[in-house]
């Protein structure tokens, strides 16, 4: 049995940052990108539909693919993602697919999408090249490479999981990165090696000189975005709020970091004026009170906790309301299960 104390304002201004604010700069972004183009969303999510469709975990060779183009794909949207961008036609039954497959790509139209919603923007921005290019030109003008060499510890460890000389404990993370894709963006240098380091240790390696963000390939550079930088907070949030929200209790410094990043690439400059004054110093002694009123904390939390992966059964939760403050009560019960064959 595991309590947790949490305090229903300090929760409040969590979601203000962590789902409220980032929607915002997120949309405003992706407004002011849409403006530079001439093009609606729907446009963009029109034009990108069988890039995206075949994007997904689970996907199928279609009628549009050419060759062995269906093969290229890296398979990273969740179907849960997709189906909050598009929907099936009210007609689809009409498209003859030559492939056979009954939710072929060509069935599907972008939905009205609300880019308020982190599940939604979050996407956009990691799996259409031409919108994640557009934030990182602007983030890392003439400055990818130092933002490269500051993460190349994380990125090191998205490659693998071995533990090297700058570790204080075992790296835990996904790799993502493979060791050909970590060689397009790092090169060895013997200079920086230490001499009680292994073979391939995360010391030894250097950026490339001169590398740009358009130097690198579309699949990578979304990767890299995974990883580190202001978007890799965000997909995390969006992964699993709740923990985040323990996590930032004690180290509120990387989201409130990640938007002001967001912030400064950003034109409108009401908004700028608007969030700025409360990320940047993570000042909440001008909280607008608006947003305490408008948030029930007890749903939040039921909505965002997420069961326990290591087990098949079920967590039990259960939200208490405790001297003000809202104790969320999590425990398993873990039972013995045999299973029985009639054969």
């Amino acid at each position: 049995m595991n309590p947790i104390d949490i305090d229903s304002d300090e929760l409040c201004k969590y979601i203000g940052l962590s789902e409220i604010y980032p929607a915002k700069i997120l949309q405003q972004i992706i407004t002011e990108y849409c403006t530079l183009k001439g093009e609606t969303i729907e446009d963009i999510l029109r034009n990108e539909k069988h890039e995206l469709y075949h994007k997904r975990i689970k996907t199928e060779l279609c009628c549009v693919c050419r060759d062995n183009q269906f093969c290229t794909y890296i398979k990273v949207i969740q179907e849960k993602q997709w189906e909050t961008l598009y929907e099936m036609k009210e007609d689809a039954d009409s498209h003859s697919c030559q492939s056979n497959i009954q939710k072929c790509c060509e069935r599907f139209i972008p939905k009205k999408i609300d880019t308020c919603d982190l599940s939604v923007t979050v996407p956009l921005v990691l799996y259409i090249p031409d919108i994640l290019t557009h934030i990182t030109n602007r983030l890392y003008t003439n400055k990818f490479d130092t933002f490269l060499m500051n993460n190349k510890h994380a990125l090191y460890h998205s490659m693998t999981t071995e533990r090297c000389c700058s570790c204080n404990s075992v790296p835990t993370g996904k790799t993502i990165l493979s060791k050909q894709e970590w060689n397009k963006i790092f090169k060895k240098t013997d200079v920086l090696a230490r001499q009680t380091c292994t073979k391939d240790c995360c010391c030894q390696f250097s950026v490339i000189n001169g590398i740009k963000s358009s130097d690198i390939d579309e699949n990578v550079l979304s990767k890299i975005c995974h990883v580190v930088g202001p978007i890799s907070v965000l997909n995390k949030i969006a992964q699993d709020s709740f923990l985040y929200f323990l996590n930032w209790i004690s180290d509120n410094r990387p989201l409130s970091d990640a938007l002001t990043e967001l912030l400064n690439i950003i034109e409108d400059k009401t908004l700028y004026r608007e969030v700025s004054k409360h990320v940047s110093t993570c000042n909440f002694s001008q909280w607008d009170k608006t947003i305490t009123k408008e948030v029930d904390v007890h749903k939040w939390v039921s909505t965002h906790i997420k069961l326990e992966q290591t087990t098949p059964e079920p967590s039990l939760q259960f939200l208490l309301l405790n001297k003000g403050k809202l104790c969320t009560l999590l425990y398993q019960v873990k039972r013995n299960q045999r299973k029985k064959s009639k054969r």
